[in-house]
């Protein structure tokens, strides 16, 4: 006889009868029953084991930062910029440093066996006033951008050209100065020990006399020459001038006196010395400059000579004046304090 099959629904009515599921053909699976988790997680863990006191003086100390080069006022450090070659990198130092007109110029040597590449580089500055005079403050810092140097390219041995900071840089007489290139080791170096240079500048008055000449020097008007009007006014003019017997008796020598220096000057001499046009005879005075004569400033004094020989027949004389002759005051330039004065007609 063929196989016979039982219909899709009886066979599914069949599996699901509860006959089928209580008898001894289907057991139900026993399953164990779970671990605890505090079980599993004590097999797991291995016992702790006592803590051991250190001595304090074996623990490690932190290490100290690094010191770097002082840095650039109010500014960040910049991730270090490679320069140099196959031969090494550069090595930035200051090899100038001097005031001119106010500001900072000074020059950077590369004394490293690479090149310095074009790139930005930073300075720090710092100015230290002695005694009085100068800023308010003793101490004035600045920081900023190098223009120059950081545009130069510069090989092993070379140096940039005058490059300038700080423009309008508060003068005093006696000034400390330092100044570092590449302060926060933006850019790679052979060295940083070598990037600053310190010097002390001294600054002084220069005292020069700008003009002399001889003030109100007049030939008395003669009978031949003149309309009496003019005579008459002349005599007038002329009276404190000129003694009973028509010779003038007293020469005014007026010099301008400038101060070419950065810092003030007071109690310096002018001296001027007064001889006949043959070079015979000879006076001479002396007086103190009243004042305090400013930076590039220029004052005027006035120095009346008296002396009846030197005017005799009413013809005048010439000579020298000199600013500073007794040296009182230590100048910057000690070559134009003389000057001469020409001879009146």
């Amino acid at each position: 006889m063929g196989q016979r099959h039982l219909p899709y629904a009886a066979a599914l009515a069949l599996l699901w009868s509860p006959g089928l599921l209580a008898s001894d053909h289907v057991k139900p699976v026993q399953l164990a029953p779970p671990a605890s988790l505090e079980t599993a997680q004590q097999k797991a863990a291995p016992s702790p084991k006592p803590l051991q006191r250190k001595d304090p003086k074996t623990l490690q100390q932190p290490r100290p930062a690094p010191k770097l080069g002082p840095p650039a006022i109010g500014r960040k450090s910049r991730p270090a910029t490679l320069g140099g070659g196959p031969s090494g990198p550069p090595d930035l130092t200051v090899s100038r440093l001097e005031i001119v007109s106010e500001e900072i110029r000074f020059r950077v040597l590369n004394r490293g066996p690479g090149e310095k590449k074009p790139g930005r580089i930073e300075y720090y500055l710092e100015v230290v006033y002695y005694g009085s005079g100068g800023s308010s403050s003793p101490v004035q810092t600045y920081g900023g951008l190098m223009p120059l140097t950081s545009l130069a390219r510069l090989g092993p041995g070379q140096e940039t050209g005058e490059d300038r900071i700080v423009r309008r840089l508060t003068i005093g007489p006696r000034m400390g100065l330092k100044l570092c290139v590449n302060p926060e080791q933006a850019v790679v170096e052979e060295n940083y020990d070598n990037n600053c240079l310190e010097r002390i500048v001294e600054q002084r008055p220069d005292l020069e006399i700008v003009e002399a000449y001889m003030e109100g020097f007049r030939k008395r008007p003669t009978e031949e020459t003149t309309p009496w009007w003019q005579r008459a006014a002349g005599a007038a003019r002329d009276f404190a001038d000129f003694d009973t017997s028509g010779k003038r008796i007293h020469i005014d020598v007026v010099l301008r006196v400038r101060n070419n220096g950065r810092v003030p000057a007071s109690g310096f001499d002018v001296f001027v010395a007064l001889w006949k046009e043959d070079g015979s005879g000879g006076e001479q005075r002396e007086t103190t400059y009243p004042d305090v004569l400013a930076p590039r400033e220029t004052g005027e004094i006035k120095i009346r000579v008296i002396s009846k020989d030197l005017l005799r027949n009413a013809t005048c004389c010439g000579g020298t004046a000199i600013v500073d002759h007794t040296k009182r005051v230590p100048e910057a330039n000690e070559g134009n304090n003389k000057t001469s004065i020409a001879y009146d007609d």
